[in-house]
């Protein structure tokens, strides 16, 4: 039967869309390879400098096709853009600040982050503790993809890559990164330089 609709089927525009997504972020994250890591400082007539100033804040994008065809307002968050392209970037923000007003974390002091990670959360978490002056050390699993474990380097951290087991185990990812960072530090007797265990 042919088609009496001169709109294009939603699968075509989901894909146009999803094309369109995918060539914004490319760009944009070539953008933010050529800045690299900075240290989050004021800039001049309210200018966002630094990594962890452009987390958050990402523009909701009205999808034309699919709200004019709908009669809706469709509209996507645009978490890609955020510096290191997800949504964790907020979450690995906020884990740092909040240890920081605690009392936890000061930064530029050698303190180190800890975590246990297979997913994007390591990568937000090297990124912003890089951006504040915080060291990084992540355990992940030895099966995961090595590409994972470069990314985390060039972010500056430390990945300690672990053979696969149950949580229970005391070898799991998870529980190596809690040991670590319960060992870190101990032989600074100033007391400033801190293992944090992100949990």
């Amino acid at each position: 039967m042919a088609q009496t609709d001169a709109f294009p089927p939603a699968y075509v525009l989901l894909a146009a869309t999803a094309a369109a997504t995918a060539a914004l972020y490319r760009w944009w994250q070539q953008q933010q390879q050529q800045k690299g890591a900075e240290q989050d400082t004021a800039g001049p007539h309210g200018n966002r400098t630094g990594v962890v100033s452009l987390i958050g804040n990402t523009p909701l994008i009205r999808i034309n096709s699919l709200s004019d065809h709908t009669g809706c307002e469709i509209l996507a968050k645009a978490e890609f853009l955020n510096p290191g392209g997800s949504s964790k970037d907020r979450i690995a923000l906020y884990l740092i600040e909040q240890a920081e007003s605690q009392g936890k974390l000061t930064p530029h002091t050698q303190s180190c982050i800890f975590e246990g990670t297979s997913g994007s959360t390591g990568i937000s978490l090297a990124m912003v503790a890089r951006a504040k002056g915080y060291l990084c050390h992540i355990v992940m699993p030895s099966d995961q993809a090595i590409e994972k474990s470069q990314l985390l380097e060039r972010y500056g951290a430390t990945v300690e890559r672990v053979a696969p087991c149950s949580i229970v185990d005391r070898n799991n990812f998870v529980n190596v990164a809690r040991r670590r960072a319960m060992e870190y530090g101990g032989d600074d007797r100033s007391g400033r330089k801190k293992g944090y265990f992100v949990d």
